[in-house]
């Protein structure tokens, strides 16, 4: 399923609409299932979308890279091809990977070993393979932060980590004091910059499409208000 996070730079009033992947490597489904029905579809999309865009101003963030391992191993005939069009779409800043593991990896019940090999398999993978790595964690779905995740996402060179499902009650009290977005300081005092999402990873107020995603909805009025409520809930310049 394809979702728009929405991020905006308030001081120079710039807006960008980044869609990104949102794929679980099992869930209700099975990874496999989850892949031939619906991730080998968005990726094959993107990739072609991206590519036939001349004007190269379309973007895609990529956070699964267990299932862009699937989609590039799967098929041997294809891999090169594959590779090369990825690699471009990287170094020309359309495609950016994210997360680096395997998957979004738990925070709740999962050893700190199980979150280092996950990001090493990960990192391993796209470094060796296209030559390219991530340099933000992503964590919108997992229920629930712990300190751990992220330092050790930083020691693999994840300096930005994306969050979410924070408690709603601290929440609000991050948006009344503007502060979203701040420096985790661990106890050897390195730092992660972290961003926090204000309405979860599901798309803007009025940009969506229909049931079907054959046609673009879009209401000027509700983009309007969810872009002036953010405006009063983020700080300009939250880092210095």
């Amino acid at each position: 399923i394809l979702l728009l996070y929405l991020f905006f730079l308030i001081s120079s009033k710039d807006i960008f609409f980044i869609p990104h992947s949102h794929t679980d490597l099992g869930w209700l489904r099975t990874i496999e299932e989850y892949y031939v029905e619906k991730v080998e579809q968005i990726l094959d999309g993107v990739i072609q979308t991206l590519t036939e865009d001349t004007s190269q101003r379309k973007r895609f963030v990529i956070s699964e890279i267990g299932f862009l391992k699937i989609y590039i191993e799967r098929n041997r005939t294809t891999k090169e091809i594959k590779v090369s069009k990825i690699k471009s779409l990287l170094e020309n800043g359309q495609l950016e990977l994210v997360n680096g593991g395997i998957s979004q990896a738990d925070s709740a019940c999962t050893n700190y070993e199980d979150l280092i090999i996950n990001y090493f398999s990960g990192i391993n993978y796209i470094v060796r393979t296209l030559g390219h790595t991530a340099v933000a964690a992503w964590q919108l779905d997992p229920f629930g932060h712990s300190l751990s995740l992220p330092y050790i996402a930083k020691l693999f060179g994840l300096n930005h980590i994306v969050i979410n499902r924070v408690s709603d009650d601290l929440k609000e009290t991050w948006k009344k004091e503007k502060s979203l977005q701040f420096k985790l300081v661990y106890p050897d005092n390195s730092f992660s910059y972290v961003h926090t999402t204000v309405y979860g990873y599901t798309s803007p107020s009025g940009l969506n499409c229909d049931e079907y995603c054959s046609r673009f909805l879009f209401n000027h009025r509700e983009v309007s208000n969810y872009l002036n409520q953010l405006e009063k809930e983020y700080a300009a310049n939250p880092f210095h």
